[in-house]
């Protein structure tokens, strides 16, 4: 006989009062089991109805009466329609659950065949209990204090709880600190929200508690395509809710892997939330990645007046169809051919990641080779590997050309991705590199390539040259920790996660990545950080002030990296690793929202934010003042990040730190709002030597570096800036010195006019010697006239001979550094004896010299101090060495800074000289103004005011030059600086033509346009005639003339 065993659902429903809470009616849901013939299952749930349930409290009925589950004679059971497998089942035997198995299941004797209704609904809730005290032992459902409670709290609940129409049970879930209870209620229907809202109100009041919070799962219909999906399909999930209740819709995804690691779903690149506004939302998924794959969760939250905070929710479980990513290589890389073998044989080896997905694995292979052995896969490693094997003609037309081996894997939809690789044979003699350590043998213009070791991602790469010789390692290894938020940055805005908060995260992450300097001191992980920070800053989101802070930190480890040739290294950016870095942190400023003042600061980067229209902030020492129109300004300072940029320009390096600068209004102040000025008081890394100018660089609108946007505050405020508004700001200072235009021409011009005059000069003097020295003091005067222009001749000669300092030997340089030092000297110092003398006939008119006596005292002065000054000096600066006493590139004394150096040997003696030299022609011609006594009446009225005038400038003329006067030029052009502009470059064009010049001057003031010397030489040369007497005149009387 046939039989038929059924469990049913008794729906029963209590009258009596005191067995609700509140006055309603209380229900219960009762499971039985029947065992009956199939052909009596019709008539069973009228009869039942009748019966009277004995042992049960009074005044209950059964109102109605279900069929849940049917098991044959065999134990083989099944739900029937508009039920599933309860949970227990589910958890015991999955594959009972599972829909692609057969309806019928066959359970374990200790799990009971209980199917419940699709309209199941589970009440999750929480609770905060304020009069208990957290034990350890409530962590254990089995112990007494556990169970006491719980009983306590399903006491007071239960009367609530169970008025809700076919009430199933309530249990009892478990504490946790604090002490809050998780309890779970089971309804076989439908509810309307606001009668849970009501019953949970209700059941807070009874355990004298306002804070339930409960969650529902099965008031939400949740539905999706077939699964799985293919990889990079669209999908769309639709969720339902039949409560009109006006509530908030949200996604969230809980990943396989981790259960309890639930994100928000939102819009992304991916991703797209669309609200119906009828209780209906939709999930669209643009591109299904594996990111997805996951359980959905479609979230409702109501509004309540009742206080309690309800979320319905609902589940869908999305499977992906995966494709995954392929490494493959060969082994060995480069096979090699022996003498007499014919084949040569290759395994080849594909990984992928540990996964879920059971992949199809098909190999193909290209050339001439052997049957193809696929090995075995051995299933939960990490990375998976799948390998193939085979060998290869060794015939030299086979060898010649690559074979090639593909392995390709196909998901359970049938996608497909291939992954290929060449095989390069060595044929029998064929050039190669031998095996190095752990390089393998390599095939000759080819590159060995190995996996990173340890806690590292990525590969090492070595080229074999096409004459066998290894080459340089390259290392592309990243650092595992780096490498995986590299990977983080490619999902982060896919819409599985709120961008912001996601951000946040993977700074936190980057800061720690990069906290260890050395470990990320290769190009590859430097690489790879700044690519993390380009990638944030490509986000549309902006940041909040404590992922600023992260950003700042994790940007300033970066700049720990010392390296220049690091982060100068070649990458496939069309920007270098420092420009990139400096636009990525600066785009990551600008994203931020600063609304106040703020000040983030880390050893390497600092950030202050304040408010227009005037502002200013101090970054490292740099003070930056902007005055504008309201908004907020945030300005970064970057330390050493300068030392890694490009060249701005050629011929410049760099002085200061990198300053940045955004506002809230940034494409107003980039196009350079005439109201928004910048001042940038930069503190200077190396001081300014004297003429070299600095440039204020700002970078445009363009993202390239101007000097058109900023003006430079000059050598009496080097570091100041006055700029436009732009984005990034710097100060550099030129490695040369301003070299002024035909300067050096106009010099080496004048030095050989020069040249040619002196030696005129001492040529006429030769020529009217005996006519022009006939007195002691004509004689002196020419004397001293000579021999300042012997020490000229022979000054200019040196410096002349020296002027191309590049093509000298430094011991040549060395003899012409001495021989201007101490020729250029005497010059200053015969200058001297002149003016002593000229001096001493102008106030002691009538008084005669001692010829013998002023002749040497003359010699002692004129080159007897130089020789000591020179030979003091010399021996004082390590016997004449190379940066102490002279500078090789320019081949003159050295001069450093202030009373440092050896030119101040030369320039304080000439100094002091030619101070004397003014004050004696100040003399003169002083005296030239005022009558000399003795003179007639009729000879003074005779001196009118213009002719005194003439004399005067008559006598300017003619001591400027052997006085050195012209060198109040050459000392204004010690204080002035060329990097100031045009009144600096005049007074050295000045000083250079008087100086270059000035043996012609001499010439032509003191020879040829002296009346007595042009008589003398007419006489000597032009005439025959007997030459007349000479009245012996004094200097004073030839500048009368």
């Amino acid at each position: 006989m046939r039989v038929c065993i059924i469990y049913l659902t008794l729906f029963i429903l209590g009258l009596s009062c005191f067995q609700a809470y509140g006055g309603d009616n209380s229900t219960l849901m009762y499971y039985a089991v029947l065992t009956i013939e199939p052909s009596a299952l019709p008539n069973i749930t009228e009869q039942l109805s009748s019966i009277v349930l004995d042992g049960l409290p009074h005044n209950v009925i059964v109102i109605d009466i279900g069929v849940t589950t049917k098991c044959d004679a065999a134990a083989l059971c099944s739900c029937l329609a508009g039920h599933v497998w309860s949970n227990e089942v589910c958890e015991k035997k999955s594959e009972c659950c599972n829909p692609t198995n057969p309806t019928k299941c066959s359970l374990p004797k200790d799990v009971d065949p209980i199917c419940h209704p699709k309209t199941r609904v589970t009440i999750y809730g929480s609770i905060f209990l304020e009069n208990e005290i957290y034990y350890h032992s409530l962590e254990d459902p089995n112990t007494l204090k556990f169970k006491k409670l719980a009983k306590k709290l399903i006491d007071k609940m239960k009367p609530v709880y169970n008025t809700l129409l076919r009430f199933d049970g309530i249990q009892v879930t478990g504490f946790r600190l604090g002490v809050y209870a998780s309890f779970e209620v089971y309804v076989n229907t439908q509810m309307n929200t606001k009668t849970l809202g009501q019953k949970t109100a209700a059941a807070a009041k009874a355990l004298n508690n306002n804070s339930i919070e409960v969650e529902t799962e099965g008031l939400l219909d949740i539905s999706g395509p077939p699964q799985p999906v293919k990889l990079n399909s669209m999908v769309d999930i639709v969720c339902n809710s039949s409560q009109n209740d006006t509530t908030v819709k949200e996604w969230k995804q809980a990943t396989l892997r981790d259960p309890l690691v639930i994100s928000q779903i939102t819009d992304g690149t991916e991703s797209n939330v669309n609200s119906q506004g009828n209780g209906t939302t939709i999930l669209t998924l643009q591109q299904t990645s594996g990111i997805w794959a996951g359980l959905i969760n479609c979230t409702f939250r109501p509004k309540l007046d009742t206080g309690v905070k309800i979320l319905h929710r609902a589940s869908f479980k999305l499977d992906v169809a995966l494709l995954p990513q392929i490494v493959i290589f060969s082994d060995p890389q480069f096979p090699q051919c022996k003498n007499g073998s014919t084949r040569v044989s290759v395994r080849v080896k594909c990984e992928i990641k540990n996964s879920t997905e059971p992949y199809a694995v098909d190999w193909t292979v290209e050339g001439n080779s052997s049957a193809l052995v696929a090995g075995e896969n051995v299933e939960g490693q990490d990375p998976r590997s799948y390998d193939a094997q085979t060998a290869f003609s060794c015939l030299p037309k086979d060898a010649k050309n690559p074979a090639n081996m593909n392995c390709v894997f196909s998901n359970r939809r049938n996608q497909k991705r291939k992954a290929s690789i060449e095989i390069h044979i060595i044929s029998v003699n064929g050039k190669h590199c031998q095996a190095d350590e752990d390089w393998p043998v390599t095939k000759a213009g080819f590159t060995a390539k190995l996996r990173c070791e340890g806690v590292r991602e990525g590969f090492r790469l070595r080229k074999c040259d096409n004459n066998g010789i290894w080459g340089k390692e390259e290392s592309e290894c990243v650092n595992r920790d780096l490498f995986s938020i590299a990977e983080r940055t490619q999902v982060i805005d896919k819409g599985l996660g709120v961008v912001y908060q996601n951000a946040a995260e993977l700074f936190s992450r980057l800061t720690n990545a990069t906290n260890n300097t050395r470990s990320i001191s290769s190009v590859s992980n430097l690489n790879t950080s700044i690519n993390i920070l380009n990638n944030m800053q490509n986000l549309n989101t902006s940041f909040n002030e404590s992922t600023l802070e992260e950003i700042v930190k994790s940007s300033s480890n970066i700049l720990n990296v010392p390296s220049e040739e690091v982060w100068r290294s070649n990458v496939t950016h069309n920007l270098s690793m420092a420009e990139l870095y400096l636009e990525s942190v600066k785009q990551l400023i600008s994203q931020t929202n600063i609304s106040k003042e703020h000040a983030s600061a880390a050893s390497n980067v600092q950030i202050k934010a304040c408010k227009l229209a005037r502002c200013t902030n101090t970054l490292f020492g740099v003070n930056v003042s902007v005055d504008g129109q309201q908004g907020v300004v945030k300005t970064a300072g970057f330390k050493n990040l300068v030392n890694f940029l490009p060249p701005i320009q050629k011929d410049t390096k760099p002085n200061s730190i990198i300053v940045t600068m955004s506002d809230s209004n940034n494409e107003r102040r980039f196009n350079h709002d005439p109201g928004s000025k910048v001042l940038i008081q930069f503190t200077l890394i190396s001081p300014r030597q004297r003429n070299h100018e600095m440039k204020c660089a700002a970078m445009d609108r363009n993202g390239k570096w101007s000097f058109d946007l900023c003006v430079w505050g000059g050598s009496r405020n080097e570091g100041s800036c006055k700029c436009q508004f732009s984005s990034s700001f710097t100060l550099l200072l030129s490695r040369k010195a301003v070299i002024l235009p035909a300067l050096r021409e106009i010099t080496c011009v004048g030095l050989a006019i020069s040249i040619a005059s002196l030696v005129s000069f001492l040529m006429i003097e030769c020529l009217v010697w005996k006519n022009v020295t006939k007195s002691v003091g004509l004689y002196l005067r020419h004397i001293t006239l000579v021999n300042i222009s012997v020490s000229l001749l022979i000054g200019n000669c040196s410096l002349f001979a020296s002027a191309f300092s590049g093509d000298v030997s430094d011991l040549w340089c060395q003899i012409c550094v001495v021989l201007k030092h101490f020729f250029f000297l005497a010059q200053f110092c015969w200058m001297f004896c002149l003016s002593c003398l000229l001096l001493y006939q102008t106030m002691v008119v009538w008084s005669d010299l001692s010829k013998g006596w002023s002749q040497g005292v003359c010699y002692s002065v004129g080159y007897g101090a130089p020789f000591l000054i020179v030979t003091f000096t010399f021996v004082s600066n390590d016997g004449g060495a190379e940066g102490k006493y002279y500078d090789a590139h320019s081949c003159w004394l050295t001069h450093y800074s202030m009373l440092k150096g050896s030119f101040y040997s030369f320039i304080i003696p000439v100094g002091i000289i030619v101070f004397v030299n003014i004050l004696s022609m100040a003399l003169v011609i002083v005296k030239l103004l005022n009558p000399v006594k003795g003179l007639g009446p009729e000879r003074c009225k005779s001196r009118s005011s213009g002719h005194a005038a003439i004399r005067i400038l008559r006598s300017i003329i003619i001591l400027t030059p052997v006085f050195g006067v012209t060198w109040l030029f050459g000392f204004a052009s010690l204080v002035l600086d060329l990097a100031d502009g045009l009144a600096a470059s005049a007074v050295f064009y000045i000083f250079s033509v008087c100086n270059s010049f000035q043996g012609l001057f001499i010439l032509l003031t003191v020879s040829v346009g002296e009346k007595m010397v042009r008589d003398a030489l007419r006489k000597n040369v032009f005439s025959t005639r007997r030459p007349s007497s000479t009245k012996e005149t004094s200097m004073q009387s030839s500048m009368e003339e």
